[in-house]
This record gives C-alpha cells, structure tokens and sequence, in this order.
C-alpha cells in the first residue's frame, strides 16, 4: 500500500513482491522437510542439553557445573561472546549470499 511515488524510490530488494524484477522460487518439499527437520533437532537438542544441566546441577550441588573459568573473566566473556557471534553472522550472511548468487 505504497504510493508510486514511494515504490519508484525503494531499491529492488526493499520494494513489495509484486515490484521486484526477479522472484525466487518457492522451496520445493525436501528443502522444506529438511529446514523443519533442522529447526526440530535444534529445539529438541535444547531441551535434552537443558534436563542433562539440571540432572548435573542437582547432583553436584553447584549452580554452575560446567564453569571453567571463574567469575572475574565474566566481562571479557561477554565481549568475546559478542564478538563470536557477531562474527558467525556475518559468515554465515556472506555464505548464504553467496549460494544464492551461485543458483
């Protein structure tokens, strides 16, 4: 519901479906069956790491089980951990733009 005007000045990639000059096609079935494959065994993974902690938790006594380094690396751990991801994303934008450009 864009006035033309507004639609002339958006880039392809930003314009309403109808306006874009290339349309992927829709995934056929084993790429859909395959992402919610994926998307399954990344919840139930979760939740299976998630029992194993509690059951390690309530066995050792500690609230933290795992803990390698103590609690003095806590705000390095945080910009490390934001520096990986950020990094992964990225990685992983390029990669995929990368595959669609290729097909």
């Amino acid at each position: 519901m864009l006035s033309p005007a507004a639609k002339a000045r958006l880039p392809d990639n930003l314009a309403p479906p109808t306006a874009r000059t290339t349309i992927r096609p829709s995934p056929d079935a084993g790429t859909r069956q395959l992402g919610v494959l994926l998307a399954s065994g990344l919840i139930v993974g979760e939740s299976l790491f998630g029992v194993l902690l509690a059951g390690l938790i309530v066995v050792t006594g500690s609230g933290a089980p795992l803990a390698l380094i103590g609690t003095g690396f806590a705000d390095w751990a945080q910009l490390l951990g934001l520096a990986v991801f950020t990094t992964l994303a990225v990685l992983v934008y390029r990669w995929t733009e990368g595959r669609a450009a290729a097909a």
